[in-house]
């Protein structure tokens, strides 16, 4: 049976949240290698210009993952709404 506007509503409220709770995960994904990057410039593993590059690119890469969840999650809610 095709569903009904309210359990759209709720079912898109749940996309909505999930896709929050993905982005926190790699938002700390983000905060943790960043910190890490950060300890070993300041062990002399790795030298300024490295840290700087290197956090460039998780940046980078954080942002990629956030935009890719949502645009699935866009995707999805429109899915839901359209059924």
């Amino acid at each position: 049976p095709p569903l009904s506007e309210e359990r759209r509503i709720k079912l898109a409220k749940l996309v909505s949240k999930r896709i929050e709770e993905r982005r926190v995960v790699l938002r700390n994904i983000r905060r943790d290698s960043i910190a890490k990057l950060r300890q070993m410039e300041k062990n002399k593993e790795i030298s300024q210009d490295k840290l700087e590059d290197s956090i460039k690119q998780v940046d980078k890469i954080s942002e990629s993952f956030i935009n890719k969840a949502n645009e699935i999650g866009q995707k999805k809610e429109k899915e839901i709404r359209e059924e």
